[in-house]
């Protein structure tokens, strides 16, 4: 995001918390065609992924403008009631797709 000049967003943080009872959750941080980052958080009731600005660009994602583009985290984790898959946007961080019936 560009205001004045000079005035970049250097980082932005994904922050999706997961229910008591999800042991291990998938992600993968994606801009249009590319993956940024991809993993497991095992132990933890959050999924947290902080994206850097310098270390994007140290990594070559140079074309990168962290809040001008699109980026997107991909959260899959296994229920008691089978698998579950969460989308959160960089322009919001809103889950899509709503809930499971009965989840509350």
């Amino acid at each position: 995001m560009f205001g004045r000049a000079g005035n970049r967003v250097e980082k932005i943080s994904f922050e999706f918390p997961l229910s008591a009872s999800v042991d291990e959750a998938h992600y993968s941080l994606t801009a249009p065609g590319l993956v940024i980052e991809e993993g497991t958080v095992s132990g933890s009731s959050t999924v947290t992924v902080e994206v850097v600005r310098d270390d994007l660009y140290d990594a070559g994602f140079t074309q990168i403008i962290l809040g001008a583009d699109t980026l997107q985290l991909s959260v899959a984790y296994e229920t008691p009631d089978g698998w579950e898959a969460q989308i959160l946007n960089q322009r919001g961080f809103s889950a899509l797709g709503g809930q499971v019936v009965g989840s509350g």
